[in-house]
């Protein structure tokens, strides 16, 4: 089987790159396939979406609310759902934080400029504080060149680095 390869449904949005809600999921269950997207109302009109992977642990939330324009003014509570599994996608490492360009201030569900394969500046940001945690658990951390990797490597290297740090601060707490 084919890996799923984000890049391959990007689609432009308002003249912008955009990877839909609906690629995100299933790029997720690709790589969870016992994962679970749960959503719930979270107060009027809001909704709360819930990443969890096959273990139970919650990966990330994201919230979202009824938009009262274009397709979603006739079914917004429908929109609000697929808002907030975008954004809680996007916050578990689902979204184009790792295959476009930063998504300025609607994370996860707004159309982005691309940017040839250049790793944005959140998401360096978030490798060089995972590469800290890592250092503080006496984790060895290969020296990654920011202009010498692309999003796709990264995201991946970042991964793989967050389920070894979290394991290690698992079994530090475990051990106290």
């Amino acid at each position: 089987m084919t890996k799923f390869d984000p890049k391959n449904k990007i689609i432009k949005m308002q003249g912008k790159d955009y990877l839909p809600v609906n690629w995100r999921i299933v790029w997720f269950r690709e790589d969870h396939p016992k994962g679970s997207i749960i959503t719930t109302l979270a107060g009027e009109g809001l909704v709360k979406a819930t990443v969890i992977d096959e273990d139970g642990k919650v990966l990330a939330t994201g919230h979202g609310s009824p938009k009262q324009q274009g397709v979603a003014k006739s079914r917004p509570f429908e929109g609000a759902e697929t808002a907030a599994i975008g954004r809680a996608l996007a916050h578990a490492g689902y979204g184009t934080q790792f295959t476009d360009d930063d998504e300025g201030d609607h994370l996860a569900d707004a159309p982005i400029d691309r940017m040839d394969d250049l790793i944005t500046a959140e998401a360096w940001s978030a490798w060089m504080e995972l590469v800290a945690r890592a250092g503080a658990m006496k984790i060895t951390v290969e020296t990654i060149n920011r202009n010498e990797t692309t999003k796709t490597e990264l995201r991946e290297a970042y991964k793989e680095l967050k389920t070894i740090v979290e394991n290690a601060e698992n079994q530090a707490k475990a051990g106290e």
